[in-house]
């Protein structure tokens, strides 16, 4: 598939925000707002970061190699400079079959932060944003869940689909998780500023608030702020993943030549052509030119 930079949809915030203020929002359940106005004034109130696909790669890069209790801890033991801040990215599906626009609305926490994971399909028409079952609170040493109002409609498709309460809970757990360790590895890169570039946060230019007024709608207080992978840190990827690569080669079956070789004992010792490493031996194959 092609990647582009650009989603269907200028950003999952826009989208989110269109469908919180619409006539029927997901979020409203039994004729009960107040889940969805909480959610709008949060979001609206929030600054708003984007992350390009080279920072996205990087920081999952830096969180894979944490355990999931670690990674638990990392996100629940992160400290927020705000009471929310709305964080979004675009990822490849496993499937290969196409990209999606996921994100979260963050919330500070007495003792940990709250993440409500949010995602939207692009190929998938009328785009909607899917709003996680359940925000998951991270906490220092421990996770909890609160199931918000649109939980009871997934749990009417479960039925149907023969999925069960704990198999839509894990879900949400997982996407709470793919995101929030995004977050809280963001926030502990951002104290390297040559690694990472961040748009400064600015407020929503007037066009915007204008076109948003015009449709009915509240406008949000800031613009999104992109965030980039930097020169350093483009190189210190590279770095890594090549590192990567010599390891992986390292270790793969190889046969290595005959040679000289100073034994332990002080002699001169010759050893025969052998294979090192494991799996089947594959022949390497140089190209010189002039």
């Amino acid at each position: 598939m092609k990647h582009d930079d650009r989603a269907p949809f200028r950003t999952l915030r826009d989208l989110v925000l269109k469908e919180l203020q619409g006539a029927r929002s997901l979020l409203v359940w039994d004729d009960d707002p107040s889940f969805a106005h909480a959610t709008l004034n949060r979001i609206l109130d929030s600054e708003a970061y984007v992350l390009d696909r080279h920072a996205r790669d990087y920081l999952v890069d830096l969180s894979s190699g944490l355990s999931t209790e670690e990674l638990l801890q990392s996100i629940g033991n992160t400290r927020m400079p705000f009471d929310s801040i709305w964080i979004e990215t675009i990822a490849e599906l496993q499937d290969g079959s196409g990209e999606a626009s996921i994100g979260a609305l963050v919330t500070a926490e007495t003792d940990g932060i709250k993440v409500l994971p949010v995602h939207a399909l692009h190929d998938h028409k009328p785009w909607q944003p899917v709003y996680g079952g359940a925000e998951v609170i991270f906490h220092p040493n421990d996770v909890s869940t609160t199931r918000t109002p649109v939980a009871q409609l997934y749990d009417r498709f479960a039925a149907r689909e023969g999925v069960t309460p704990n198999d839509r809970l894990r879900e949400d757990m997982n996407g709470a998780v793919r995101i929030g360790s995004l977050f809280a590895v963001l926030c502990a890169t951002l104290s390297r500023p040559k690694i990472l570039e961040r748009d400064a946060a600015r407020p929503l230019s007037k066009s915007d608030a204008k076109a948003a007024n015009t449709a009915g709608r509240r406008a949000p207080r800031f613009a999104p702020s992109v965030i980039r992978l930097s020169r350093a840190g483009r190189t210190e990827r590279d770095a890594h993943h090549q590192g990567d690569r010599v390891a992986i080669a390292a270790r793969s079956a190889h046969w290595v030549r005959g040679h000289f070789f100073l034994a332990r004992n002080g002699q001169l010792t010759w050893r025969r052509s052998h294979v090192r490493g494991t799996g089947d031996p594959t022949e390497r194959v140089k190209y010189v030119t002039e």
